[in-house]
């Protein structure tokens, strides 16, 4: 079986770049994005690829989000480029099947809201690069 990846909000250049990385090294991807912007041009290159599926629907839509996943699960929270590490050497979240991403990714978005992340993301933070301004 082919390893598969979705990518949430993955219509946007930097999900476009991602999902091509993938699929040149033949991974299944499906593209989930709700197109706030209707601008889909991002991912217009990738329809080509035959491992590649695109769904235009909100997070909330979940018989979409049920149609895109597929096997085992691995989700992972980033900061920007970096991945939030849960636990000691643990940057993941598995799940046994499908019908678990919508509670999920519902449980990440109200740990989000009431901070809970904040201490992750602090760590994560420090190992940015540091930002100066240039003398004018």
């Amino acid at each position: 079986m082919m390893d598969q990846i979705l990518l949430i909000g993955g219509g946007g250049y930097v999900g476009s770049v991602i999902a091509e990385y993938f699929l040149k090294r033949d991974f299944a991807v499906s593209v989930f994005d709700k197109f706030t912007y209707e601008h889909s041009f991002s991912v217009d290159r990738l329809k080509g690829f035959k491992n590649f599926k695109l769904y235009d629907a909100s997070m909330d839509d979940y018989s979409a989000l049920d149609k895109a996943v597929d096997g085992k699960i691995n989700l992972v929270v980033r900061y920007g480029s970096k991945l939030l590490e849960f636990a000691k050497g643990k940057n993941a979240i598995e799940l046994a099947s499908e019908s678990e991403v919508a509670d999920v990714l519902a449980k990440v978005r109200e740990a989000v809201k009431l901070g809970e992340l904040d201490a992750l993301i602090e760590k994560q933070a420090q190992y940015g690069r540091p930002v100066t301004q240039k003398n004018k």
